[in-house]
């Protein structure tokens, strides 16, 4: 019960007291005089009604209306940067937008239907039946219960739409079912063919591994017999090699008694034998040095390839153990068996 109103800047009243009578209160005054302003007063502080700033006073910055209810102060200030609700002595609340703090509503339980205004028709007498209904259910909160009873018969109506749909799907899928009874087949032909494919990949791999070995073999071979040639070769300049040894001791010896006999020519006046076939041999010693050289240098090759052949050759016997251990003496290409050898 609204025991108190008091309104400070709110249209005509600047200042306001006003002590309502536990029954019946009735505001008597001349036009103007505030009567309405004074209701305005009581909705703008339960409903936040009306909206903006233009109920305060001229000569006030700011108003506020504080209401004694059910022993329970309320108060409601606007104007200025100050927009609160305050309940009580210290509990105040802001940033509530246009409605009215859930927690003060709460308490208050009043709506427009608590209202009468001055222009309004006579309360409910103007109304059809129906619409004094809806307001009798807003009364008694009969509004919820139509509200809610309007949605779940919504719902129902979606739901059995939703059925019907679902069940026309599932008609549609069990037809298709059963025009696909073959499916089981081709699914078992499916998995028959997936096997067989991850052999064929199997056989693949094992036919790209043999292809690999075969030719890593080829190359080895090669290099084998190029190997063989090269050693072939050297044991022909060694036995070169040490013919010219013989040689280069010899003409070494010539060499040596060349000079003499012409320093002993320079010392005699008798004429000694002709020594140009000598000089020859000479050139042609020195000829046979150059040719020793080169072939040391194709001796240390020939022995750089006699190393890489024993090497390549445990890669074949290598290669050759892992691709019969891969194959188990059957070859992946034509079924026959193998005898290990490429």
């Amino acid at each position: 019960m609204l025991e108190r109103i008091k309104i400070e800047g709110f249209q005509v009243h600047e200042k306001l007291d006003v002590v309502l009578d536990p029954q019946i209160t009735t505001i008597v005054g001349e036009t103007d005089a505030g009567k309405s302003s004074l209701i305005r007063a009581i909705r703008w502080l339960v409903l936040n009604k009306p909206r903006g700033e233009g109920f305060i006073n001229f000569d006030m910055k700011q108003c506020f209306v504080r209401a004694k209810i059910d022993g329970t102060m309320f108060r409601r200030i606007k104007g200025g940067k100050a927009n609160t609700y305050t309940l009580g002595k210290d509990k105040v609340f802001k940033a509530f937008g246009n409605d009215v703090p859930p927690e003060i509503q709460d308490l208050l339980s009043i709506s427009d239907l608590n209202f009468q205004m001055q222009h309004d028709a006579p309360f409910w007498f103007s109304l059809s039946a129906a619409e004094v209904g809806r307001q009798l259910n807003k009364i008694v909160d009969l509004e919820l219960i139509d509200r809610a009873a309007t949605k779940l018969n919504g719902q129902v109506r979606s739901l059995r739409s939703e059925v019907n749909v679902i069940e026309k799907r599932l008609g549609q899928a069990q037809e298709k079912v059963k025009e696909s009874e073959f499916a089981e087949e081709m699914e078992k032909g499916l998995v028959a063919l997936e096997k067989r494919q991850d052999k064929i990949r199997v056989g693949k791999k094992k036919i790209n591994a043999l292809v690999e070995l075969v030719h890593k073999a080829i190359l080895l071979e090669a290099e084998k017999k190029r190997a063989i040639r090269t050693a072939e070769d050297a044991e022909d300049l060694l036995t070169i090699g040490e013919e010219y040894e013989k040689l280069s001791g010899q003409l070494s010896v010539l060499k040596s008694l060349s000079v003499s006999a012409k320093k002993l020519k320079s010392k005699m006046t008798v004429d000694l034998p002709d020594m140009s076939d000598l000089e020859t041999m000479c050139g042609a010693r020195e000829a046979l040095a150059l040719k020793y050289a080169d072939i040391r240098e194709d001796l240390n090759e020939a022995m750089k390839c006699a190393r890489v052949f024993t090497l390549k050759k445990r890669e074949l016997v290598s290669a050759e153990e892992e691709l019969e251990e891969e194959f188990d003496d059957i070859c992946p290409t034509c079924g026959s068996e193998w005898d290990g050898e490429i």
